[in-house]
């Protein structure tokens, strides 16, 4: 697998993975989520959600590796599990750097993109 292979199929199939490994969310109704590919965005993936939706956007220009693409959906996929209810002001405290669920997703992240790789495209 390679940059090529950064496509909506290969995303919806990893949140697929992140839903039977890492659970549904508690905060968010599951069916509701939606994953996207999006050049638009200046960053590798974005997590938004309002009152009736939740959406992952991943931006596959921004991914110099399919590593490093499965890192992405899973640390947005976290996201999802967290909830942004205050997100937003925990952001003015701490920047974004220092944002602990941006530490929580990266650490989650790390953690299990050998293993979703392994079990979702190893053949």
């Amino acid at each position: 697998m390679n940059t090529s292979d950064i496509n909506l199929r290969n995303a919806r199939a990893i949140v697929s993975w992140c839903s039977n490994n890492l659970g549904k969310s508690k905060c968010r109704n599951n069916s509701k989520l939606s994953v996207s590919i999006s050049r638009k965005i200046n960053c590798k993936g974005l997590y938004e959600e309002d009152d009736e939706d939740s959406k992952i956007y991943i931006n596959p220009d921004r991914h110099r590796s399919f590593n490093e693409f499965i890192d992405t959906v899973i640390h947005e996929y976290t996201h999802f599990l967290q909830g942004l209810r205050f997100y937003d002001q925990i952001l003015e405290i701490t920047g974004y750097d220092k944002h602990p669920m941006e530490h929580s997703s990266n650490l989650v992240a790390d953690i299990l993109k050998k293993k979703c790789r392994k079990d979702l495209f190893s053949n």
